[in-house]
């Protein structure tokens, strides 16, 4: 597994990834806590060799879930936000 823990992949540094693609094979996990775009370089270039992606939208959203549950005391409608996080995302400009 591994997990991009920082803000490469954001902007100002949209186009650039720390991992050289070399380092991605198939039978790795590839986590990118970025969520703004959904699919950073690092993403796009293991998502191209066939490695098995989760974007940060993904963590993003199951935070937020996970928030709602312990404050509100109901499962969390996980469909239903994920909806709404990603038609707020791409209406703020991101390449969701």
């Amino acid at each position: 597994m591994l997990i991009n823990a920082t803000s490469v992949g954001m902007t100002p540094n949209a186009f650039e990834s720390l991992v050289k693609p070399s380092w991605l094979k198939t039978s790795l996990y590839v986590m990118d806590i970025v969520y703004n775009p959904n699919e950073t370089k690092l993403i796009q270039e293991a998502k191209a060799i066939g490695a098995k992606v989760i974007t940060g939208v993904e963590m993003l959203l199951h935070q937020g879930a996970a928030s709602f549950e312990i404050w509100t005391q109901c499962k969390a409608p996980i469909d239903v936000m994920r909806n709404a996080l990603l038609s707020k995302l791409s209406t703020k400009g991101g390449a969701v």
